[in-house]
């Protein structure tokens, strides 16, 4: 169209900046390249500081466009670069040293973490140490426990087994209460009011024989007198007043089997539960014998109950034993 190509370039400029008609290569952009972590803050405001530093002196083309004229006045640009240089100096200064106190924090940080790993390293080493004492610890206890179980169940048959002699002992013995008691009388008196009463008001006529009569000092007050113990020489002669025993109905006067403290307990639990089950049942036959409770209903259904000794509490046998 008439236009030389040297007049089109000269017309719209070169990229490259400089004379037109002399081809040069573009300057290559500065690549910076940022470290991450704490550590690299210097570095990377060394690099920023290199930068900036260029970009300044121009050696750096920030927009690359058609040739400039330089000016001819560098002193503002010099005294600007100057000015720029120290700026980046003491934000370079300041990074440093937020650098140093970071670090100097990190390590003490890592130092007080390095301590509580060796603390908690510690604390469960006592742990483990401990443990295996509390365990050795259960174990003496499981087997003191065990030893303790064996005395105890001993103790019990013994106890039983001691609690059987002393009953026997006292298979003779009988206990009559609601007799009148005078001051300082004594045993010859407490016997001949027995032999009283077996020939009065029983209508026994027999010359009975006793080993020992006596006033229980601690018995309960019966009409404001204290039980009488007899011992008789004979058993027969002993079960055949407790046979007769019927015979001092309504007359105040009561006899009964005598046991030990222990036998003597679960037969008041038991003669409480027999009243609570005669109470409007008039057909329901009951009686106490030795340490158990025996019922028969109008059908001759027999039940049997025991008390246990740990609750207190009566318990319906089944097959001779109580329910589980």
């Amino acid at each position: 169209m008439g236009i030389e190509l040297q007049q089109y370039r000269g017309r719209i400029g070169s990229f490259a900046g400089g004379d037109p008609t002399r081809h040069t290569k573009r300057p290559k952009m500065a690549t910076i390249v940022i470290p991450s972590g704490t550590a690299g803050k210097v570095s990377m405001a060394i690099k920023l500081c290199l930068f900036i530093l260029l970009v300044v002196n121009g050696n750096v083309e920030r927009n690359p466009g058609p040739p400039k004229l330089r000016s001819t006045n560098s002193t503002d640009s010099q005294l600007a670069t100057k000015e720029d240089i120290l700026g980046i100096l003491e934000k370079l200064e300041v990074i440093i040293v937020d650098t140093k106190t970071m670090n100097n924090k990190l390590d003490r940080l890592q130092s007080r973490m390095d301590n509580m790993e060796d603390e908690l390293h510690e604390i469960q080493e006592n742990t483990d140490g401990n443990t295996a004492k509390i365990n050795e610890l259960i174990d003496k206890q499981h087997n003191i426990q065990e030893k303790l179980d064996i005395l105890t169940n001993e103790n019990e048959k013994l106890m039983r087994e001691k609690d059987d002699l002393e009953n026997r002992s006292r298979r003779n013995n009988l206990v009559f209460y609601g007799i009148d008691q005078e001051t300082n009388e004594s045993w010859s008196d407490s016997e001949e009011k027995v032999k009283e009463v077996l020939k009065t008001n029983m209508g026994l006529e027999q010359d009975f024989e006793f080993e020992r009569v006596h006033r229980v000092a601690n018995g309960p007050n019966v009409r404001g007198s204290k039980p009488i113990v007899v011992m008789f020489t004979k058993f027969k002669e002993r079960s055949l007043v407790m046979d007769n025993a019927y015979k001092l109905k309504n007359s105040g006067i009561t006899i009964g089997e005598d046991f030990s403290r222990r036998i003597r307990g679960i037969r008041s639990i038991l003669l409480g539960f027999r009243r609570s089950l005669l109470s409007g049942n008039e057909k329901l036959k009951a009686h106490v014998r030795y340490d158990k409770l025996i019922c028969i209903n109008e059908r001759g259904e027999k039940k049997v109950y025991k008390v246990n000794e740990k609750s207190r509490k009566v318990e319906e046998l089944y097959n001779g034993q109580a329910p589980r």
